[in-house]
């Protein structure tokens, strides 16, 4: 029998888990418009971000009319595959703040943690990061490897190169340095692998020799660079 567009098409993806609704962390899913067979997980509040003002979802119904996207809920871990893979998903809200697409405000739900929990241990993924709390320590307190928030290496940093005046923390990202950053937050974590990610291109921490790439290894930290692979 003659195969479907979708069958011939497919894409390597069982599913997409979303922390936000930035377009850095969006777009990529119109890439996926022709594969069949995968799903989207997303907030309801990112769920309403990609229906009206950045309308991906109404979009990839064109394509693949039955693949409605899943709820992540804060009261309910996602639980995927079974047995010895079993995987379950806990959420953490990092932040409220809403894409500028989206004209700015706040919404609960916006900007999500996840930690992932093995038969073999636990790895935290968490991009956006807006405020290091009690509560997120305990949280991030089980997991093994924790994948960080790494925008900005300093709150001024747009400023003092004279791109933006908007500082890290304006854009729902603590800095890496300085009065309450997270470097020093994050080094005294008890787990055993420490990795910045989501690095804009103006930290000074990408370069190897440099003096902010030295006071992150002195703490034990690190960035996670292309290719590199952890495994729990």
């Amino acid at each position: 029998p003659k195969q479907s567009s979708a069958e011939v098409r497919q894409t390597p993806f069982a599913g997409v888990i979303l922390t936000d609704g930035e377009l850095d962390h969006t777009l990529g899913l119109l890439h996926l418009r022709e594969g069949a067979g995968w799903t989207l997980y997303a907030t309801e509040a990112v769920q309403g971000l990609l229906e009206t003002p950045f309308p991906v979802l109404p979009a990839l119904r064109k394509y693949v009319a039955d693949a409605p996207p899943q709820t992540l809920s804060f009261n309910q871990p996602l639980v995927l595959g079974e047995g010895d893979a079993k995987i379950c998903i806990h959420l953490f809200e990092t932040g409220r703040d809403l894409p500028r697409y989206a004209g700015g405000g706040e919404a609960a739900g916006a900007v999500i943690a996840l930690r992932f929990e093995t038969k073999n241990g636990a790895l935290v993924y968490a991009p956006g990061v807006g405020e290091l709390t009690s509560e997120f320590r305990a949280w991030l307190e089980p997991a093994d490897i924790i994948l960080f928030d790494g925008t900005l290496f300093a709150d001024d940093e747009l400023s003092t190169l004279g791109i933006s005046e908007t500082t890290a923390r304006d854009m729902g990202h603590v800095p890496m340095s300085g009065e309450g950053g997270s470097a020093q937050w994050l080094a005294e974590l008890p787990a055993k692998t420490k990795r910045y990610i989501h690095i804009n291109n103006t930290n000074p921490a990408l370069e190897p020799n440099s003096e902010a790439r030295k006071r992150l290894r002195e703490l034990g930290l690190e960035l996670a660079e292309d290719g590199w692979e952890v495994e729990l």
